[in-house]
């Protein structure tokens, strides 16, 4: 049985990710071709690997178009990836482009809509050492959907929650641990990250903990029906499955 549809939200930017980097690619490519960098731009992040949830957006990479190529060793050489953010900012259809830590992070229009961008490098240097590989489980996430729906799942699960900076890597690997502990349906995986949420922010793991509580507690028929009415309809969906039973 899988997710209620609640937690399967996708994110309204999908349709537009062929537009979003088709605006983004011929300016960048001419920017790194006039420093002497070949490179290459890839559609990466959760809108790629359909992990995205609600409030997803885009992330395009950057990277060597040699194997073994190398971008910004140097931390004196951010000032490029500053030079680029001010270049991008004079294209037309880009409203904004800075720099960030991690990314340039762009508001640009294409038809169809408003996006939200980041254009990140590969590797990020300057950031920390060794360098911070930049794509983490593409290709894991391939032909599982069960897998893709769980992390969206819990994305969306967050949104609801009003939880804050829960890192998308971090969701997609605790599922993937399930994936790889022999977990397959997307209900389980829902449950397991929520019954394991060590590491994640502190708001998060309480109100998991909270929450994993109350749906054992329908199972073992221990909530009154004054409870079980206050329950989100997605809880309910899930506290109804006959996918799960809470340990004894």
């Amino acid at each position: 049985m899988s997710l209620p549809q609640e937690l399967k939200e996708v994110s309204q930017n999908r349709g537009l990710f062929g537009g979003v980097f088709e605006l983004i690619r011929d300016p960048t490519l001419k920017f790194f071709a006039s420093k002497g960098h070949h490179v290459e731009l890839t559609k990466e992040g959760s809108l790629a690997k359909h992990t995205d949830a609600v409030e997803s957006d885009f992330d395009i990479v950057i990277q060597p178009a040699t194997e073994g190529g190398a971008m910004w060793q140097k931390r004196a050489e951010r000032a490029e990836f500053e030079q680029l953010a001010a270049t991008l900012k004079q294209v037309r259809g880009i409203h904004e482009a800075s720099a960030g830590e991690l990314a340039i992070h762009i508001k640009c229009q294409v038809p169809g809509g408003m996006a939200d961008v980041d254009l990140v490098p590969q590797q990020n240097p300057w950031v920390v050492d060794p360098p911070l590989p930049i794509k983490p489980h593409d290709d894991e996430f391939k032909n599982k959907e069960h897998a893709q729906n769980a992390v969206r799942g819990i994305k969306n699960y967050a949104r609801l929650r009003k939880i804050k900076n829960v890192a998308g890597y971090l969701i997609e690997t605790r599922v993937l641990e399930q994936v790889r502990n022999g977990v397959d349906t997307e209900i389980l995986l829902f449950l397991k990250v929520l019954a394991q949420a060590n590491g994640f922010p502190p708001e998060f793991q309480q109100q998991a903990k909270a929450d994993f509580s109350t749906m054992c507690k329908y199972k073992r028929g221990q909530l009154s029906d004054q409870d079980v009415q206050r329950l989100p309809a997605w809880m309910l969906y899930i506290c109804k499955s006959d996918a799960w039973q809470p340990a004894t």
